[in-house]
């Protein structure tokens, strides 16, 4: 993978996933960045809601110190809040958050 972003450009980099490969930009900063500049464009009071499975969501996880962080899948050290074990817990969760903001 790596020789094939290599063939396609030099200002494309990496990020090992779970079962993916994120090709990123050099200049893309990754999921945290994101997150920073979307929450930029939010009330200051808005719940930032977030759910990963993978390395590549750390980034994220961090960027909310005051959000609803969840990792989802194997235990492990990790910057999010909250785990989950499955996409079934995650399915649950999700319906009961719908349910309690009715």
């Amino acid at each position: 993978m790596r020789q094939v972003a290599g063939a396609l450009a030099s200002d494309l980099r990496l990020l090992r996933g779970l079962k993916v490969w994120e090709v990123l930009t050099r200049d893309l900063k990754g999921k945290g960045a994101a997150i920073t500049g979307l929450m930029a464009g939010l009330p200051p009071d808005a719940l930032a809601i977030y759910l990963g499975d993978d390395a590549t969501d750390e980034s994220g996880f961090a960027a909310l110190p005051e959000g609803l962080t969840v990792r989802v899948g194997t235990r492990r050290t990790t910057a999010a809040r909250f785990y989950l074990r499955d996409p079934e817990e995650v399915t649950s969760f999700l319906e009961r958050m719908e349910e309690a903001i009715r």
